[in-house]
């Protein structure tokens, strides 16, 4: 009795081993790959297209997440100027593969001559005020730097040729740019190729 119940727990192992032995080899056999646009290991996602697809080339290249992250920012400063670019501040938030989280703050700067009472000054009614006390000092490239120096792969330069020859071609603004301010009216001046300010 006692060698029928080890010959039955030994034919169901055996049965239980083939059957893992199948699924393995019918996964290794019709394995598919991923489909196009889609990645296995990693994937971008920014707010257009021409720039998720030069930080997809950063990945692709070699480049860490890093490396893309600049390079779609830096394409965003041009295609969505409304909604950043390099005159601003930034903060990214990594986490290494050992999954410690560093956040790089590059947000702007107060000018170094800056009144400790400037708020007060304020009118109490709501006007246009101008003059450079107002104007913050930009950090998001010393942020990117910064980012870089950790955690880039790619040489610095090449972070920065793709936006410059997207720049250097004909290209789509995700919005129409007067919408960037609405008191003012922008016009594409053909012989310069530039945008102007009407």
């Amino acid at each position: 009795m006692a060698r029928s119940k080890a010959m039955v727990y030994t034919c169901c192992a055996v049965v239980m081993l083939c059957v893992v032995a199948v699924i393995v080899c019918i996964a290794v056999l019709f394995r598919h790959d991923c489909p196009d646009g889609t990645f296995s290991i990693a994937a971008v996602a920014a707010d257009s297209a021409t720039c998720s697809k030069i930080a997809r080339d950063m990945l692709q290249g070699g480049g860490s997440a890093v490396d893309g992250a600049i390079a779609a920012l830096l394409c965003t400063s041009i295609i969505n100027p409304q909604s950043m670019g390099i005159g601003g501040g930034s903060i990214f938030t990594v986490m290494d593969s050992s999954g410690k989280v560093k956040i790089i703050n590059s947000r702007e700067t107060v000018p170094g001559k800056f009144k400790a009472d400037l708020l007060e000054t304020c009118p109490k009614t709501i006007h246009m005020i101008t003059g450079s006390a107002w104007i913050g000092v930009p950090g998001e490239i010393r942020g990117y730097e910064q980012a870089h120096k950790l955690y880039g792969k790619l040489p610095w330069a090449s972070l920065f040729q793709p936006t410059i020859q997207t720049g250097q071609r004909r290209f789509s603004y995700s919005c129409d740019p007067s919408s960037i301010h609405p008191l003012r009216r922008y016009q594409l001046d053909r012989a310069t190729k530039k945008v102007v300010l009407r």
